[in-house]
């Protein structure tokens, strides 16, 4: 549907309105000035800063959504960490010599024997000394 401008004035067009001109026939340059108005709290993806403001100021207050994903992201960091204690213990606990036997010792030769799932001495002698 052609649009037709009279020299001199200007049209106002939505930044996603697929829209075209024509060849220019005259010796004088068109001139083009684009604009893209956005809410004050648009952030830059690639590095989070605010984009210049025309008018007002910022929010105090981030989107509901916005607060709402810090949040989980702080929970999901702090769970994350947390697991990585618990792996770090189960390691260190590997790590660390059997809780002493029965005879007092850390050697483990008195566990001989013993009841693999709860380490408690069966009711049989142990098979060696310490």
């Amino acid at each position: 549907m052609p649009l037709e401008v009279e020299p001199g004035h200007a049209v106002l067009l939505h930044n996603w309105l697929i829209h075209r001109s024509g060849i220019n026939p005259s010796p004088v340059p068109r001139r083009a000035f684009t604009a893209c108005y956005m809410d004050g709290r648009t952030q830059s993806t690639p590095t989070g800063n605010h984009f210049p403001l025309v008018a007002g100021s910022l929010p105090a207050e981030p989107y509901p959504f916005v607060r709402q994903m810090r949040d989980e992201a702080e929970q999901l960091r702090q769970m994350r960490e947390e697991s990585e204690r618990y792996a770090r213990s189960l390691e260190e606990a590997c790590a660390r010599p059997a809780s002493p036997g029965p005879c007092g010792s850390r050697c483990g030769s008195c566990w001989v024997g013993a009841d693999d799932f709860t380490r408690s001495p069966k009711r049989t002698a142990p098979t060696s000394t310490c």
